[in-house]
């Protein structure tokens, strides 16, 4: 006659179990994370090649993070609206593109450079490849501003280093929005000649004043 499994058998079963269960699931949570990660970077490589579009049709020159830029006139239209009618919303027809996969909480999960957010010409950008346009963000979207001064866009890089060393506990406040390495510490980066690609946060922040802005 066949005999069941003794206690102790199960027991050891079911810890071998527990101990598989605790190695495999981070692994695939990892994995679920680097599918999103590509998801988002092909989110920004759209947004970036509708920004380059939106440069074509208007003489090369930035769009406003809002429209009007003035900030005692009502907002008529931002570059990123979930009614549609963005300002990039002509070359991007899907509005989920603006939201990033991993960013649950926030209608959208990417920031625009605030510094290029005040009629900056594309010719004036003097290294395009290396001045972003759009970053994973963690105040939910529009902006990621770090310009101090609302005439010049000079930027504050003391506020915002601060909030970037740690962006766990950098605080929701307007006008300090952080760059933010939710696909297991990466980044994704849309930069002013049309490409994008994966970071990590220690990368664009010891690069932060070139990859930013520079005295255009």
């Amino acid at each position: 006659m066949r005999r069941g499994f003794t206690l102790i058998e199960l027991l050891v079963v079911i810890a071998i179990i527990a101990i598989l269960a605790a190695i495999l699931f981070p692994v695939f949570a990892r994995a679920r994370e680097k599918a999103r990660q590509a998801s988002c970077l092909s989110n920004v490589r759209q947004m970036t090649t509708a920004a380059m579009m939106y440069l074509q049709d208007y003489d090369e020159v930035f769009f406003h993070r809002y429209f009007p830029a003035v900030s005692t006139a009502p907002v008529k239209q931002h570059w990123v609206q979930s009614d549609g009618q963005g300002l990039l919303d002509p070359y991007i027809k899907n509005n989920q593109v603006y939201r990033c996969p991993s960013a649950k909480t926030i209608v959208y999960g990417y920031g625009y450079n605030g510094a290029l957010s005040y009629t900056v010409e594309l010719a004036k950008v003097k290294s395009p490849a290396e001045i972003l346009i759009f970053v994973d963000d963690t105040w939910g979207g529009r902006i990621a501003y770090l310009p101090a001064n609302e005439t010049t866009g000079a930027p504050n890089l003391a506020n915002w280093g601060a909030n970037f060393a740690n962006p766990a506990a950098a605080p929701f406040v307007w006008g300090q929005n952080t760059p933010y390495g939710r696909h297991n510490g990466v980044v994704n980066v849309g930069f002013c000649d049309g490409h994008a690609k994966a970071m990590t946060p220690e990368v664009l922040w010891a690069d932060a004043t070139n990859k930013w802005y520079r005295d255009w």
